[in-house]
């Protein structure tokens, strides 16, 4: 998939590719690789359509959600989505950001959160003044469809139609152009409002329009590392000059390892790239584990820790199955993302696989098992935090493609069962690793005060 991706890269004159005047590839780009990417998600494609009416009454409910907070004036915003909360003392905690608007001031920031599926109670949560991005998304829908069919320009572009016809690809990019135009100008109204001085995100692309809209209006724009890089991602390693406007003016990596990778790349799109470390990992290391996980430990010789991936899913629970019936004496503790536990019924799991969904963050899961087991998931580079041994399954070559280039003694890239028994009996052995900084706190302090913040 990424070297297909590449290959359109290398192949077109991407940089070329313009809408009056303004480089579009860097926010299609995205899109291309999703459509490439949809080959190995079908599945995932398939249970979102079934779900489509429940999700759809869900968001409508979900829009309002910290409707008040909007009525308020703020220094920062924030953007992320429930995904990236953790639960640490019966709450729920941004491991991206909550130590940074902790440092800011809480009365300063704005938190606009995407529900995936749905928002957090507030009562639940650390994050003060927050609230849902439900309602722009349902304005900008609204107003690119009135746009598409009233004013916008229909002109095709001739490299990006070469492109879906000789690599087979089905995207009709005047509508993400349309939707993009749109995009930029709510969000330019809505800053305008606000005035932020710094904008924070957790994954600049699918938000390019957010930072174009503050660039060009000349607000700073962060971006705080969310998952692993390596060598094979295609938002950092990318193949061609990209338009700034639409890149974050900083980004923040786990460690070293993350910005020295982005910083030899020629066509590096970032101005500034600071290592900061990852502050969650560093206060959930000496979290007590709960005391139902450390019970089910107590029934077996080994605890397998597993995070999953929706492209992967089906895949890995069919291993999952054959290894665990296997290995009776292993408990294998899946900590779910994307699907329902309703969609393993379909697997018929032997009672040595556990299923969590919310039950635990799946850092507690992580962090009681001795084992973490996944195929290309940044839970796995986390595990080594923690000093778990990391046994991935090169599922379709993803693991191998995406996590190869991170050298450690104790992570094995593994095809098969008998591959994974050999893995399974092996010791840890100790190391240090240059994945995640250390001293988050201060190295935080100091980017804030780069930024001109005070603390």
């Amino acid at each position: 998939m990424i070297d297909k991706f590449i290959e359109i890269e290398t192949k077109y004159n991407v940089e070329d590719i313009e809408y009056r005047g303004e480089k579009v590839w860097t926010f299609l780009r995205a899109n291309y690789y999703r459509e490439l990417e949809k080959c190995i998600t079908k599945d995932y494609a398939k249970f979102k359509k079934n779900n489509i009416l429940v999700k759809s009454l869900i968001l409508l409910r979900e829009s309002f959600y910290g409707f008040r907070n909007w009525f308020r004036s703020y220094d920062y915003i924030f953007f992320s989505d429930t995904d990236g909360r953790s639960k640490i003392n019966n709450k729920f905690f941004d491991i991206n950001f909550e130590k940074i608007i902790e440092k800011i001031g809480y009365d300063k920031s704005l938190y606009i959160e995407l529900p995936n599926p749905k928002h957090y109670p507030i009562k639940d949560i650390f994050t003060k003044y927050i609230v849902s991005i439900i309602g722009l998304k349902f304005i900008i829908y609204i107003c690119s469809k009135i746009h598409f069919y009233t004013f916008f320009n229909k002109s095709n572009i001739s490299i990006l139609d070469d492109i879906n016809q000789n690599e087979n690809i089905n995207l009709n990019y005047l509508r993400y152009i349309n939707s993009m135009i749109i995009s930029i100008n709510i969000y330019k109204f809505l800053f305008r409002i606000y005035k932020p001085k710094v904008i924070f995100l957790d994954c600049y692309y699918g938000k390019e329009s957010i930072i174009k809209s503050a660039k060009d209006l000349g607000i700073k724009v962060v971006e705080v590392q969310h998952g692993a890089i390596g060598k094979s991602h295609f938002a950092y390693n990318v193949n061609s000059y990209l338009d700034n406007s639409y890149i974050p003016d900083i980004l923040l990596t786990f460690g070293k390892y993350d910005k020295k990778l982005i910083e030899s790349n020629i066509y590096n799109p970032f101005k500034e790239i600071k290592s900061i470390g990852r502050y969650s990992l560093e206060k959930l290391k000496d979290e007590p584990i709960p005391t139902k996980l450390l019970k089910i430990k107590d029934n077996y010789n080994t605890l397998i820790s597993i995070s999953t991936q929706y492209p992967v899913e089906k895949e890995l629970a069919k291993f999952i199955k054959i290894v665990s019936k296997d290995n009776n004496k292993v408990g294998f503790l899946l900590s779910l993302r994307h699907y329902d536990k309703s969609f393993y019924d379909n697997f018929k799991m032997p009672n040595n696989v556990y299923l969590f969904k919310g039950e635990y963050s799946c850092y507690n899961i992580l962090k009681v098992s001795d084992i973490h087991l996944s195929c290309y998931s940044t839970c796995a580079l986390e595990a080594t935090f923690f000093e778990k041994k990391v046994i991935l399954l090169d599922i379709n070559g993803l693991a191998s493609q995406y996590m190869y280039e991170y050298q450690s003694n104790n992570l094995y890239i593994i095809s098969n069962q008998d591959e994974f028994q050999q893995i399974l009996s092996k010791d840890y052995e100790k190391e240090k690793l240059n994945i995640y900084d250390t001293n988050y706190e201060q190295n935080i302090e100091d980017v804030l005060k780069y930024l001109n913040i005070n603390l």
